[in-house]
């Protein structure tokens, strides 16, 4: 029986958001959903050069409430912004070749804002070396006004899986009986061992074979 996992794409995120990437069949990225601007979609924090975390923010431009993340768009000299912002972290200055197609992404975004943080996942996955194919919500193309637990229900359908897997955060969000109604199974990971640390950090600290090792570890068991 199959499994999917679906979580908002976020600005290279702790190594437990790659966990979900472990066991399931496909990672779905919520595109769909409306942008939230205190949230890890368009920022993360890196050490600065005085020792102290800092926000790495991404530039976008001013956009109504919600608005998708999808149709995120850069502000006014966004690369310029970007650059000087990253100066501030000596870990994106430290381009080895753990972290040098991530940076080079980073510096100078080609794509849209959603489509740059999808990119950067990609290229840390494979760096990983974690295959699990990467969807995003926008390409099923649901009824408009469904709730979540009916657009997780209508991806799994499309998909052909009964088990949806969440971060351990979602527990407080979803209601397994819900799903239960709808023949599909929920299941949480627990919460990840590791530092909540963005993972661009760590690959700059640590070797990325340390790290999968620990994701895969932690990623053995998703319990209801």
């Amino acid at each position: 029986m199959g499994r999917i996992a679906i979580m908002q794409p976020y600005l290279l995120p702790y190594a437990g958001y790659f966990r979900l990437m472990v066991d399931v069949e496909a990672l779905v990225l919520g595109d769909t959903q409306q942008f939230p601007r205190r949230g890890w979609v368009h920022r993360n924090r890196l050490v600065d050069d005085a020792g102290r975390l800092g926000w790495l923010t991404l530039p976008l431009a001013p956009q109504p409430l919600g608005t998708p993340i999808r149709d995120l768009a850069w502000g006014q000299e966004a690369a310029l912004h970007l650059t000087r912002a990253m100066n501030r972290f000596a870990a994106t200055r430290r381009a080895g070749p753990q972290t040098a197609a991530v940076l080079a992404a980073l510096r100078a975004p080609a794509v849209a804002p959603a489509a740059l943080i999808e990119d950067l996942l990609r290229l840390v996955a494979a760096v990983l070396d974690l295959r699990t194919p990467i969807l995003r919500q926008s390409d099923f193309d649901l009824p408009a006004g469904l709730r979540p637990v009916d657009q997780i229900a209508a991806i799994c359908a499309a998909m052909g899986v009964r088990q949806y897997v969440n971060a351990p955060g979602g527990r407080a969000l979803y209601d397994p009986a819900d799903f239960r109604a709808r023949g599909l199974r929920l299941l949480f990971h627990p919460p990840h061992p590791g530092p909540a640390t963005s993972i661009l950090q760590r690959l700059a600290d640590e070797p990325a074979a340390q790290i999968r090792a620990e994701i895969l570890a932690s990623a053995r068991e998703a319990a209801e």
